[in-house]
């Protein structure tokens, strides 16, 4: 199933943010997929017909990496970058983020060091003084 339009594709896109920011310190790779993100929410052209076209790559803040992944998403519905990220870290990380003064970076470094992945995990691991 192909995704039904621009702000689908700039979800993704921000999920793919995240999922980056967590794991790569260097700030500029996550920055770039939330600029390409807000790029896809802003067009006034249908992004399935840039992709069609071959005119996706003339978007400000679309290279070549991200205007595959788009692609991907436009013709599959499906992005195995993301899937892969997906893999790598637990599903409820991201809860987390509800938690005052918690941000991604944190969030990577709780995980990385301590193995926690949700907010019953960062609770338990509270309790346990860890």
């Amino acid at each position: 199933m192909a995704v039904a339009d621009k702000f689908a594709v700039a979800r993704v896109l921000d999920e793919i943010a995240q999922y980056v920011a967590l794991g790569d310190p260097n700030r500029f790779k996550s920055r770039a997929f939330e600029r390409a993100a807000r790029s896809v929410e802003n067009l006034d052209e249908d992004i399935r017909e840039l992709v069609a076209s071959g005119r996706l790559l003339s978007t400000p803040g679309i290279g070549k990496a991200v205007a595959a992944i788009i692609k991907e998403l436009i013709e599959t519905g499906q992005s195995r970058y993301l899937d892969d990220l997906r893999k790598q870290y637990p599903a409820g990380i991201f809860e987390m983020l509800r938690v005052p003064s918690l941000g991604l970076t944190k969030i990577a470094l709780l995980h990385e060091k301590l193995g926690i992945g949700s907010l019953d995990e960062l609770e338990a691991a509270a309790r346990e003084g860890r």
